[in-house]
Formats: C-alpha cells, sequence, structure tokens
C-alpha cells in the first residue's frame, strides 16, 4: 500500500517570514519601474507634439531654414527618445 506524506510541520529553518519592510520595498520598487516606464513614453508624446508643431510651422512658413530646425529636432530630440522606447520593449526592462 502507498504510504502518504503529510507536509512537514513549519519550523523557523523552512518557514518564510516577510515582513512589512520588505513588502513596502517591493511595492516601492513596482512603482519605481513603472514610473520609470511612464516617464519615457510621457516624454516621447511630447517630442512627437512638439515635432508635428515644427512641421506645421515648416509647412506654413515654407523656409530653409525652418525644414533644417524641423530635421534637427527629429534627429536629436525624437528619434533617441523613439530608440530608448524600442529598446525597452524589445529587452522587456
Amino acid at each position: 500500500m502507498r504510504e502518504t506524506r503529510s507536509p512537514p510541520e513549519p519550523t523557523p529553518e523552512n518557514s518564510v517570514n516577510i515582513t512589512r519592510l520588505e513588502i513596502y520595498k517591493a511595492i516601492a520598487s513596482v512603482i519605481a519601474a513603472s514610473a520609470a516606464v511612464l516617464a519615457t513614453r510621457v516624454l516621447l508624446l511630447l517630442a512627437l507634439i512638439g515635432g508635428f508643431i515644427l512641421a506645421l510651422i515648416a509647412v506654413q512658413s515654407t523656409s530653409v531654414m525652418a525644414l533644417c530646425v524641423l530635421c534637427a529636432y527629429a534627429v536629436l530630440i525624437v528619434m533617441p527618445l523613439v530608440f530608448l522606447e524600442t529598446r525597452t520593449r524589445w529587452t522587456g526592462g
């Protein structure tokens, strides 16, 4: 006949003792990670809005200088933010 074993009785060696401080630290780390992700996305959204406004100004003024400013803004501001956003999505971080 098969012998059934009951789980071992909790002893100080095999019991898990989680304190409130550890729980608060875990919650704080989750909130910090979410804030970092949301901050990047908000910056990207603001940069894209600024890019669209600059594009409208460049189209309305039809000058080479406005087009150069728009290109510089896209290359120096928007592209790095897009790179950061896609890198965090691919690496899962």
